[in-house]
């Protein structure tokens, strides 16, 4: 009986376009699960993929550098959430409090704390140019 985690990975990456090129991502990100299933069926292997699994064992594919791409969705949605406050407040006259430095900061303050967010990091967000943000709007 397969487990649950064969399973999602027969589900999720083997049953792609390339599934051993998938199964190589993943081991190159430190998954290894899914190249040792790979391994271990009785599915025949092309020359193309067999080279391709020695690369990865001689260590020719490597890891790229630095952070990956692409931001948090929950990132994406707090900011989408602070200009739809920000458009309500506006349109119902709603001024900051005197406590706060401005109705954007209380707005990013609410928002990061509903949302779980870190508050620098969803300044750091909105900061950014729009054309640098990604395109999807919630």
């Amino acid at each position: 009986m397969p487990s649950d985690r064969e399973l999602l990975v027969e589900q999720l990456i083997l049953r792609g376009k390339d599934p051993v090129r998938n199964a190589v991502d993943h081991a190159v990100s430190g998954d290894h699960f899914a190249l040792a299933v790979i391994l271990r069926s009785s599915r025949t292997l092309t020359p193309d993929e067999r080279a391709l699994i020695a690369d990865y064992l001689e260590g020719k594919i490597k890891r790229s550098r630095g952070r990956p791409k692409g931001t948090n969705p929950r990132v994406m949605v707090g900011a989408a959430d602070v200009y739809r406050l920000k458009h309500w407040a506006r349109a119902n006259g709603k001024r900051h409090d005197p406590g706060f430095t401005s109705l954007h900061n209380q707005i990013v303050e609410f928002v990061a704390e509903r949302r779980g967010l870190d508050q620098r990091t969803l300044e750091n967000y909105l900061r950014r140019p729009k054309k640098s943000r990604a395109k999807k709007r919630i």
